[in-house]
């Protein structure tokens, strides 16, 4: 059952990414729902096998931000939310004809429904965060790793040639996958993804866990070679480093991809994701080497 569960998620996130970033209602309805409901399963599957209930402050803090933003649904008196937000009485003057004629208790959103939708995708990705980290307990995130590994390979070569072959301006014709216009014909995608800024978003949250997994394989897979570049060489050509290679691979691609779409916020959080990658990496390898050469460890 655990591992069913996590099949679902990685079909999830595979549905999320391939259905134009689940920007339309068609394919962001289904995508909350099934996340939702897996990550009850897990949390239900997991308190039955009696896993570990890591992530708790971290599921209180989202369901603490959804209650808060839900307070900005109840309505208020016209003095009271002037006094808590002044710029929404012009703003609302200025856009509701109905509210510029007779004014009267409003909430503080200014658009109520796109809180709610909100809401809902807040706090259904937040029940799938809680069972996902309970499910890892009992599955592990290897296997995880290796298939968003793949899946990223897959978006950034639709990507790549995408672009290649029918550029990003949706106003001279440009369609995702060669026939889907976008609503929007002003947009830029990229990929399979409406907006080329939420490809670098998935690139960014994506390239992570499959650095941590390219540096999984490299420690657990160097522990037994000598350091001499020739045996580093001939551990390269086992099965074990030519897993790392692919991966390796990978982890080029996505950042191809992710660089083309010329997203600068995407670019900026890249290299800092780098920075934090290289120090966290430094610091372990050299936790790794001083315990290693320490006179208590095993010869």
């Amino acid at each position: 059952m655990p591992s069913f569960l996590v099949a679902a998620s990685l079909a999830l996130v595979a549905w999320g990414a391939l259905a134009f970033g689940a920007v339309y209602p068609w394919a962001w309805q289904p995508l909350i729902a099934g996340a939702g409901a897996v990550g009850a399963a897990g949390i239900l599957v997991a308190w039955r096998r009696g896993a570990s209930a890591r992530g708790t402050v971290v599921l209180w803090a989202l369901l603490a931000v959804a209650l808060m933003a839900s307070l900005q649904l109840v309505p208020l008196s016209v003095s009271l939310r002037q006094a808590l937000s002044p710029a929404s009485e012009n703003f609302l003057l200025a856009h509701d004809l109905a509210y510029s004629v007779s004014p009267g208790p409003r909430p503080l959103s200014l658009h109520p429904a796109m809180t709610v939708r909100g809401i809902v995708l807040l706090f259904g990705f937040s029940v799938w965060l809680a069972g996902l980290a309970r499910l890892f307990n009992l599955t592990g995130v290897v296997r995880v790793a290796g298939v968003l590994a793949g899946l990223g390979v897959l978006l950034a070569l639709v990507g790549i040639i995408q672009l290649a072959l029918l550029g990003q301006d949706v106003y001279t014709g440009m369609r995702i996958y060669g026939f889907w216009k976008p609503r929007n014909v002003l947009t830029t995608p990229f990929g399979p993804f409406v907006n080329k800024n939420h490809f670098a978003g998935w690139m960014l949250m994506a390239m992570p866990l499959v650095a941590g997994y390219a540096a999984g394989l490299a420690e657990r897979g160097m522990r037994g070679v000598r350091a001499t570049w020739r045996d580093r060489m001939l551990w390269l050509s086992s099965r074990d480093g030519g897993r790392l290679q692919l991966v390796g691979f990978a982890l080029l691609l996505m950042g191809v991809s992710l660089t083309l779409t010329r997203s600068r916020s995407g670019l900026a959080a890249l290299v800092v994701a780098m920075l934090i990658f290289t120090i966290v990496a430094a610091r372990r390898s050299g936790s790794v080497k001083l315990a290693a050469l320490s006179p208590c460890s095993p010869s």
